[in-house]
């Protein structure tokens, strides 16, 4: 065993053991913070069986506080052992961003659902209808919706469904054959559009 000196401190041949062992310590502590367990024993294991087998060797151990030979196989069985332990731990990953799971974007929506869409039709009136002619016409959309009608003539027009009167009738200052287009626009966005021909004077 070490000697203690009169004082109840640790001879000059235990000094340095115990010196040893605490910056042992200190540094599979910092390597254990820093690198997980299996690191910390990876670092210390080596120092433990090599102590031990040099123990073994020399065939006595006081100078590492062990007093018999059995205690110098046991600190190298120790060491082996732990090396095993600390190669079936696993090291943390390097980059802890790179393996986190992104939680799914609670602010994400899926696409709205779109009423069915707008339909038109247009009709022109034949005859002796004249120059100010009410065009027919028959919708079904979701308001609120707006209409744009071209009346072939060069000018166009656009008003909403509480307006439609409005839009579907013209006066035309020349007599001719006029392609008139409309296009509906519903409240979601979606279109169609609508064609007839107006001729003046008209024909039967």
């Amino acid at each position: 065993m070490a000697e203690i000196d009169s004082g109840g401190q640790p001879d000059g041949h235990t000094r340095p053991a115990l010196m040893a062992g605490s910056l042992l310590f200190v540094l599979v502590l910092l390597v254990s913070v820093a690198g997980g367990i299996g690191s910390g024993l990876l670092v210390m294991v080596p120092v433990v069986a090599l102590a031990g087998g040099m123990a073994v060797v020399r065939g006595r151990a006081h100078w590492l506080g062990a007093v018999t030979l059995p205690a110098a196989f046991g600190m190298t069985a120790a060491g082996l052992a732990a090396v095993a332990l600390g190669g079936a731990v696993p090291a943390p990953p390097q980059d802890a961003a790179a393996h986190a799971v992104v939680p799914p974007d609670a602010t994400a929506t899926t696409a709205p659902v779109l009423p069915p869409a707008p339909v038109m039709a247009v009709t022109c009136p034949t005859g002796a209808a004249g120059a100010s002619p009410l065009f027919g016409r028959q919708t079904t959309a979701s308001g609120p919706f707006s209409v744009t009608i071209d009346y072939g003539d060069g000018d166009s027009y656009t008003n909403d469904d509480q307006h439609l009167g409005a839009i579907f009738s013209h006066t035309y200052l020349v007599p001719g054959a006029f392609e008139v287009t409309a296009v509906l626009t519903d409240a979601t966005g979606q279109t169609t559009s609508a064609t007839c021909t107006y001729r003046w004077p008209g024909r039967a």
